[in-house]
């Protein structure tokens, strides 16, 4: 039976029905032939819901599709659940995979039919993706872009974006780490490990987990890091990527920890509304984790302060070293589930002498004053806006002939072409005027 939003079968329980749906997608070929029947289903409010939970990956169930075939629910007496939706709300909060949870499950599911008892068991054990042929793109794509919620971390603008946030700002640099990103959920004496794209890898890490645990009796956080090979401050990128890989593996090595970059308390990720800047976020997870833990790392700041220069000076550390880069960190930063430059990545860049062979005025607040200079690169004009402190600015505008011919060192990242087809510079930043010259 088509389950449309027009011709439901009011005798079937909405517990078939909404299993029924599940099934039709299945046997549905074509990615468009599915986003149709999906449109269709749309105004079925326990359909949508229960799809909108099964593609929810910040939900678990704890329950394994092997385990879930042994039978615990005998002896348990009457079982409280009436339909799905009760059933799916249960496992949300009683996510450990206890045999009591199992129980509950099969108990609920065996006062049906073949097939939608075995769906029930699908969708507990959240394993039936594979055989739907969507997921939360397809699902997004029909209900809406925040239909199905995505697990949201902080994550990293490059620095040559935007150089000069971090002029006059209090700022951590920190080694950029080679490894695999993992957030942890700590609460009560439970934990949740998700990956980067939100994937559950609870179980996976047990070393991890425990010193996690241990760290934290009686409160409940989150721990944003990244997963290392234990000892890979010692080390360099190639090496650090080559043992956290084998870790994927089975079978592979479990000598890994967590490098923990950020932390706060598992209530203000829930609101996402941190309350704390980076500074305390910084001192409390260093405070707590410190050296102690084996398979939990703080990872220490190399540099604070505010001199930009010490940028380009670690970022040499991190060549000279072998490692991949440094991240830059705003001190007074609140946490954002989103890219920012308050957390930016620098990678490699160059440095360079070119002669100042034009100016030009800025805009905004830079009207009247110096809005980028233009040096000369390889027979090309190029144009280089940031770098200059807002005295640098009105100094050299005001008085454009004492620099005239002078010599700039530039730093950038790249030669790129420009629009006219001639040779430029990428993200190029004014550092100084040569002395003497």
């Amino acid at each position: 039976m088509k389950y449309g939003s027009s011709d439901i079968n009011e005798k079937v329980s909405s517990t078939e029905k909404v299993i029924s749906m599940f099934y039709e997608i299945e046997k549905t070929q074509g990615t468009n032939n599915k986003k149709a029947l999906l449109k269709e289903f749309e105004n079925d409010t326990e359909f949508v819901k229960t799809l909108r939970w099964y593609f929810n990956n910040l939900i678990i169930t704890g329950i394994a599709a092997k385990k879930v075939n042994k039978e615990f629910y005998h002896d348990m007496g009457d079982m409280p659940i009436d339909n799905l939706g009760e059933l799916l709300e249960y496992l949300t909060v009683n996510n450990t995979g206890r045999d009591s949870d199992i129980a509950t499950v099969q108990a609920f599911a065996v006062k049906f039919d073949g097939d939608t008892e075995e769906g029930i068991y699908r969708l507990a054990t959240k394993s039936w993706d594979k055989g739907l042929g969507i997921g939360r793109t397809v699902c997004n794509s029909v209900y809406g872009d925040d239909f199905i919620p995505m697990h949201e971390v902080m994550l990293c603008q490059d620095y040559f974006s935007d150089p000069d946030y971090f002029v006059g700002k209090s700022f951590a640099i920190q080694a950029k780490l080679d490894g695999f990103r993992m957030t942890i959920f700590k609460k009560g004496n439970n934990v949740k490990v998700l990956s980067r794209s939100g994937k559950d890898q609870t179980g996976n890490f047990p070393l991890i987990e425990k010193d996690v645990l241990n760290a934290f009796p009686g409160i409940d956080v989150v721990l944003d890091g990244e997963r290392m090979p234990v000892g890979f401050m010692e080390m360099d990128s190639k090496q650090q990527y080559k043992l956290v890989s084998e870790s994927t593996r089975k079978g592979g090595s479990k000598e890994v920890c967590l490098a923990v970059y950020d932390f706060m308390p598992l209530k203000d990720w829930n609101s996402k509304k941190c309350n704390q800047t980076y500074s305390e976020r910084y001192a409390n997870y260093n405070a707590v984790i410190g050296k102690k833990y084996k398979y939990l790392f703080a990872l220490p700041a190399l540099y604070i302060g505010d001199n930009v220069s010490e940028i380009e000076n670690w970022l040499n550390w991190a060549k000279e070293n072998d490692k991949e880069g440094v991240i830059v960190k705003d001190m007074d930063a609140m946490y954002e589930w989103d890219r920012t430059i308050a957390c930016a990545k620098v990678k490699s860049f160059f440095d360079i002498d070119l002669p100042i062979v034009g100016f030009n005025e800025g805009k905004g607040r830079h009207k009247n004053s110096l809005g980028a200079i233009e040096v000369e690169y390889k027979g090309n004009i190029v144009k280089v806006g940031s770098g200059f402190s807002d005295i640098m600015r009105k100094e050299i505008w005001n008085n454009k002939k004492n620099y005239l011919g002078k010599i700039a060192e530039i730093v950038y990242f790249e030669e790129t072409s420009n629009k006219a087809g001639g040779i430029s510079l990428r993200f190029p930043t004014f550092k100084t005027i040569k002395i003497g010259d």
